[in-house]
């Protein structure tokens, strides 16, 4: 018969172990991902431009309009919300646009 502490200890060692593997798993690809980030290989990544910031925008907004299923009363509000997620919206596409076109810092 297997004593009820040694199977309460088997248990948290089964999850410190399960949890300093994910820790170490994601450490591990950090540092990778980390790594890649300064690589200036000469290879042209993808910008989106401002117009296609803008349909990206979009496409989200009628999304979540129809993924959220709204009843009457809520849809009477959602031209001001979306009002409003438009305006955050330029307002984030315009920061990305001068950042983008800013002399970079030495």
């Amino acid at each position: 018969m297997i004593d009820p502490h040694w199977r309460a200890l088997e248990g948290s060692m089964w999850k410190a172990i399960v949890a300093g593997t994910a820790t170490l798993a994601i450490t591990g690809a950090s540092l990778v991902y980390a790594q890649q980030g300064g690589r200036d290989d000469g290879v042209q990544r993808w910008r989106p431009s401002a117009e296609d910031l803008r349909a990206f925008g979009e496409a989200r907004l009628a999304a979540l309009k129809a993924g959220l299923s709204l009843t009457p009363e809520q849809a009477r509000n959602w031209p001001a919300f979306e009002q409003a997620a438009r305006d955050f919206s330029k307002l984030r596409i315009d920061r990305r646009i001068a950042l983008r076109s800013a002399p970079p810092q030495q």
